[in-house]
């Protein structure tokens, strides 16, 4: 009787873990692209300025975009922290500081105005529009 309900319990198991994974929504099957320029980012950049602006505008899936762009930016601006505490940093932005999204930010309104520089390296490319608007000679 017992070995019964362990074999019920393991099939009721076993149909629930397959019925959730057959389904994944705004998976990411996008091929990966080693060093990818920077024409990759700013679209994802201003998706994530767009959310931050008026979140009901941008679609579930493009929530993922958004998200690398701001976790790049706060990769960035946490690294040039860290360099700032041990000699002269990258950029220098205000302080205390600016949001991920303020950053995106700058870098969508850098590549406006400087398209010719787009097939730069994503995070080169970021860094250097994050000099640019922050630049450490004020």
């Amino acid at each position: 009787m017992i070995a019964m309900r362990y074999v019920a319990a393991a099939t009721v198991l076993g149909l629930l873990l397959a019925g959730c994974s057959t389904h994944v929504p705004y998976r990411n099957e996008r091929p990966a692209i080693p060093f990818p320029d920077a024409s990759n980012l700013i679209p994802k950049c201003a998706i994530a300025v767009r959310f931050n602006e008026d979140e009901a505008s941008v679609p579930e899936s493009d929530y993922l975009d958004a998200m690398f762009c701001l976790g790049l930016m706060e990769g960035l601006l946490g690294s040039n922290s860290a360099i700032s505490a041990n000699g002269a940093p990258l950029f220098c932005p205000p302080d205390p500081g600016i949001k991920t999204w303020i950053a995106a930010k700058a870098v969508v309104d850098f590549a406006k105005a400087r398209p010719d520089l787009l097939h730069m390296v994503e995070a080169d490319f970021a860094i250097r529009a994050l000099a640019e608007t922050y630049p450490c000679s004020r």
